[in-house]
């Protein structure tokens, strides 16, 4: 048997007060998320587009390990997609991709250098948001609408039916006993 835990990772308040774009292509922003259980696997992310700058609302989903504390490699290699409506939160499933986190890592998007889709932001500074410049990462000082959702299956013991034959307490030994005896059962 077993059941599946799950935990949405979410540092936003859910309304953005504005949106962010990159101009050159291979650009982005991530966020940095801290798993709330243990041996997970990434299922979904999550980006709140609240419009488009230019072109259309296409962009290239990134998941990134953590490298002392910044984005570091790439988790998976996904494929430029377009979301479906702005405003509004484009979801990304990855359970196909078996992306296990066991540390922090980060989601986030990059730009191909001609559509500007505007990813929600608030000025309050969680600590979370990143920026790649097209050569390194950066922190920035303010909140990303981008969330995680990760999943752990929890297993369960088996418990055994099986009823014992006979039942029997022997007599202790030696009797009588000083410092210690001992009874098989």
């Amino acid at each position: 048997g077993g059941g599946t835990q799950t935990a949405n990772l979410i540092y936003d308040d859910g309304t953005p007060s504005s949106g962010y774009y990159w101009p050159g292509n291979g650009q982005g922003s991530a966020n940095r998320m801290t798993p709330t259980l243990t041996n997970a696997t990434l299922t979904q992310m999550e980006i709140y587009f609240t419009g488009v700058n230019s072109g259309s609302a296409t962009y290239k989903p990134i998941v990134h390990a953590n490298n002392g504390g910044q984005p570091g490699n790439s988790l998976v290699n996904l494929n430029f997609k377009t979301a479906s409506s702005t405003p509004a939160w484009d979801v990304t499933n990855l359970s196909s991709h078996n992306i296990v986190v066991n540390d922090d890592f980060f989601v986030g998007l990059t730009y191909d250098g001609t559509n500007q889709p505007l990813y929600g932001y608030d000025t309050d500074n969680n600590g979370r948001a990143w920026d790649f410049d097209g050569t390194s990462w950066s922190s920035w000082n303010e909140t990303y609408f981008i969330r995680a959702t990760i999943q752990t299956l929890t297993s369960i013991a088996e418990i055994s039916n099986e009823i014992p034959d006979k039942f029997e307490l022997s007599f202790n030994y030696p009797n009588p006993f000083n410092p210690s005896t001992k009874f098989r059962y």
